[in-house]
């Protein structure tokens, strides 16, 4: 029975972006592993993760700072930014990291992402009222 659910929870940890080696999970596909998180987190709306989500956000966004980034991965980023706000867990120091790592095209996905207000998203409510600091932030490094 042991293998079977060592079997199955390696086979679903490889969908999710990660493959195994030597007894270490990698990651193999950054954005589907912090999208996956990211919207686990918010069905479950929830105030923690689990240990190994915190892990595997943490490698990610670390990844994405020397990786080749699309407006995509950096749209992800800046909703992490936004709206992951995981107990005693620094989002806003990786994913800042990974927007001033890409600083011109963070500034473009965070104009675009300011464009693009989501229905429930209020100008004046943060979080959507804090893309324009973080703008200016982005802007003044």
């Amino acid at each position: 029975m042991h293998n079977y659910l060592t079997i199955i929870l390696l086979s679903l940890l490889s969908f999710s972006g990660f493959s195994q080696s030597k007894q270490t999970l990698e990651i193999t596909d950054p954005y589907s592993t912090i999208k996956r998180i990211f919207d686990t987190y918010n069905e479950f709306q929830e105030s923690t993760d689990s240990p190994s989500n915190l892990d595997s956000l943490r490698q990610s966004l670390k990844i994405l700072e020397t990786a080749q980034v699309s407006q995509k991965d950096l749209t992800l980023v800046i909703n992490v930014w936004m709206y992951y706000t995981v107990t005693d867990f620094s989002t806003i120091e990786y994913t800042w990291n990974v927007l001033k790592a890409h600083k011109e095209k963070s500034i473009e996905a965070v104009k675009n992402r300011i464009k693009n207000k989501l229905n429930w998203e209020s100008e004046n409510g943060a979080p959507y009222s804090d893309l324009n600091e973080l703008l200016k932030n982005l802007k003044a490094i």
